[in-house]
């Protein structure tokens, strides 16, 4: 293989996400290494592997998200668009219980977006500390199982959580 160093990585790193389809966690580990090795700017990086830039920060900004998020992401219990939301809560406990609710519940981010942007509304010190409770099982009814929500106290069907 001839040519530069640089140009050997954007070489191989187009035959790896062509090949394969790379995770997540691995396109944004390849595209930070990228970005390291040749002290390149996330435009840089985007025009090097033909995406945009946006998705390069998306996914680098990923790997900042902490490792539950990404151990999360990494076994598929929630999407890409889930944990780059739940990436925005900065309070780790928050994140994590967050997590667990989107993780148990199948939460969609459309309401995980929601949970966000409430949680930016208040203020630290007056936000109760959200409690997961478990999810009462319905066995003999045919109606959805539900659960009170914490966050607007309302009784809602799971299946739309």
């Amino acid at each position: 293989m001839k040519g530069t160093a640089l140009e050997q990585d954007e070489i191989q790193l187009h035959e790896n996400l062509k090949r394969l389809p790379l995770s997540h966690i691995d396109q944004a580990t390849s595209f930070v290494r990228l970005r390291e090795k040749y002290n390149l700017t996330e435009k840089q990086v985007a025009h090097i592997v033909g995406k945009s830039i946006s998705h390069i920060s998306q996914h680098i900004t990923i790997l900042k998200s902490g490792s539950a998020i990404l151990d999360a992401l990494s076994k598929n219990s929630i999407t890409f668009s889930v944990a780059r939301e739940l990436s925005h809560i900065k309070n780790d406990q928050y994140r994590n219980r967050y997590l667990e609710y989107a993780i148990t519940s199948g939460a969609s981010l459309k309401t995980i977006e929601s949970w966000v942007k409430e949680l930016k509304q208040e203020p630290l010190d007056e936000q109760p500390t959200p409690a997961l409770t478990a999810l009462p099982s319905s066995p003999g009814n045919n109606e959805p199982p539900t659960c009170d929500c914490e966050l607007c106290e309302s009784t809602v069907k799971t299946s739309t959580i």
